[in-house]
């Protein structure tokens, strides 16, 4: 990029761009950025261009919320695949937003076709969801705009824009984004090894991984062990292994009868790739979420999905030692009393059922992380309703606040009660007696149906369009299978489940 052609254009850089720490930035978004782009946002910092184009640079090694809020499209992408024929960002080789435009028309990068960003073409996504490829850089594109414009559609045309800019006062305070990448790190291998016999590995495995791509803690496991089953129950998978533990067998059967994953699947570029199965029938794969294999966490499919942000290796180690409980998992998805069986043994058999009761409020913690209680007195709320409220409630309210997950939140139930009873007309009457406790978004209202007098026993219903939708648990429950994708509440599959280390 000619940084003194920009300049005759549009005008020379500011003074008082604030240096930007680009090895942060790049890691946590995952991926590397398009060289021009670096050069132009050092120089100039985030602009508003022709009072027209706001460009996108770091504040400092942050990433602006407005570069990840793009939950939108996905949603609409979902509901209506033609109205955006792409992944979006964090989503592997989605695309990644630069600017925006006055006019509503957002510019993004497509990193889906090259690992070198420097031949990243620029998608635009422009009125009534009509994208357009440019063949371009970043900075050719805004030379194109403020030169000549570009057409974008047959009678459509924007720009030239006036040659002219001056600072993005759109900006938000920036906000660092939470999705990164995992730290390889060697602890929970060092702890498998210790557990599992020196070697037992039948064959050599110098040349297995020459065309799989895995994470180097799991090849290092797997070469000394071999393919096997770990605590009887989950089988590891490795290339040229015997059947039923063979990785690209066992990958394409698992594929095949997986229906709506939480993203695409190997070898569509770059889907996701199986290395373990459950005897009880859950499937572990790795998410090529960064552009090394080392960083890629674990996705465990079962009832609904979960994404594990640890190594391969330290999932093993503390599925191993009874520390890794999900709600993803049946209850009998855990190590036995076998600390390992080679797979010369065989398929495991499927463990018998498990009568094993879970602390709800335990399985949440492992996707919202460790609640932090606080004192709560309800008895306010309980003496205006006229009826005591669900104790999973109130533990579910005191752990972790009113803010449950992005778009779901909880409150006061008195409130939400007659927020509920305003909707009505006047000739209308639920079914059941209601109670409301907090919404979505989406205007969505959540609640219980407070039949039974014993209110730990009442089951949840939302409230959808003047429509009570019933869900056959507590509220704890139906948050649990709202984060695990089992439950469509939110209007997309959540992406950021996740186990805090």
């Amino acid at each position: 990029m000619d940084l003194d052609r920009i300049a005759a254009l549009i005008g020379s850089p500011p003074a008082d761009v604030p240096p930007v720490d680009w090895a942060d930035v790049q890691t946590r978004l995952g991926m590397p950025l398009p060289a021009d782009f670096r050069a132009f946002a050092a120089a100039y910092g985030p602009i508003d261009l022709g009072e027209y184009l706001w460009i996108w640079s770091p504040a400092g090694s942050e990433v602006p919320y407005h570069v990840r809020n793009v939950g939108w499209l996905r949603a609409s992408r979902d509901a209506n695949p033609s109205s955006a024929p792409y992944r979006f960002w964090p989503e592997p080789r989605g695309l990644l937003w630069w600017a925006s435009s006055r006019a509503g028309d957002d510019f993004f990068w497509d990193p889906s076709g090259s690992d070198n960003p420097d031949t990243w073409p620029v998608v635009a996504r422009f009125a009534h969801h009509r994208w357009r490829r440019f063949d371009l850089t970043m900075t050719d594109l805004v030379t194109a705009l403020v030169t000549e414009g570009i057409d974008w559609s047959p009678g459509h045309r924007t720009g030239p824009l006036a040659a002219r800019y001056g600072p993005d006062l759109s900006l938000e305070r920036p906000r660092p984004t939470p999705v990164e990448p995992l730290t390889p790190t060697r602890d929970g291998l060092d702890r498998l090894r210790a557990a599992l016999p020196a070697s037992t590995a039948t064959q050599d495995r110098a040349d297995a991984w020459v065309d799989v791509q895995a994470p180097a803690d799991y090849r290092e496991l797997l070469d000394v062990s071999g393919p096997g089953t770990l605590g009887g129950v989950l089988r590891l998978l490795a290339p040229g292994g015997p059947d039923g533990f063979e990785l690209v067998a066992e990958h394409t059967a698992a594929a095949a009868v997986l229906t709506d994953p939480p993203a695409g699947l190997h070898p569509d570029p770059p889907g996701m790739r199986l290395w373990g199965r459950m005897a009880t029938g859950e499937t572990l794969w790795w998410l090529p979420a960064w552009y090394t294999a080392d960083h890629w966490p674990v996705v465990v499919i079962g009832t609904g999905w979960q994404r594990i942000d640890l190594p391969t290796t330290t999932f093993l180690a503390e599925w191993l030692d009874g520390r890794m409980d999900l709600p993803v998992l049946d209850p009998a998805a855990s190590a036995g009393t076998t600390l390992w069986t080679p797979a010369a043994d065989g398929v495991p058999p499927a463990p018998p059922p498990s009568n094993r009761r879970r602390d709800p409020l335990a399985l949440l913690a492992t996707l919202l992380g460790p609640p932090d209680p606080n004192e709560i007195d309800w008895s306010d709320t309980e003496r205006e309703l006229g009826r005591r409220l669900p104790t999973d409630y109130k533990r579910l309210v005191a752990g972790y606040g009113e803010t449950i997950l992005d778009g779901l939140s909880l409150g006061d139930p008195a409130e939400h009660t007659q927020w509920f009873i305003d909707l009505l007309d006047d000739d209308e009457q639920p079914p059941f007696p209601v109670v409301m406790c907090g919404g979505t978004e989406g205007r969505d209202l959540i609640g219980w149906n407070a039949t039974n007098a014993d209110p730990d026993a009442w089951t949840v219903v939302v409230e959808r369009a003047g429509e009570l939708e019933p869900f056959d648990g507590t509220l704890t429950e139906f948050v649990i299978a709202v984060a695990t994708g089992r439950v469509d509440l939110l209007g997309t599959t959540p992406s950021g489940p996740r186990l805090r280390p």
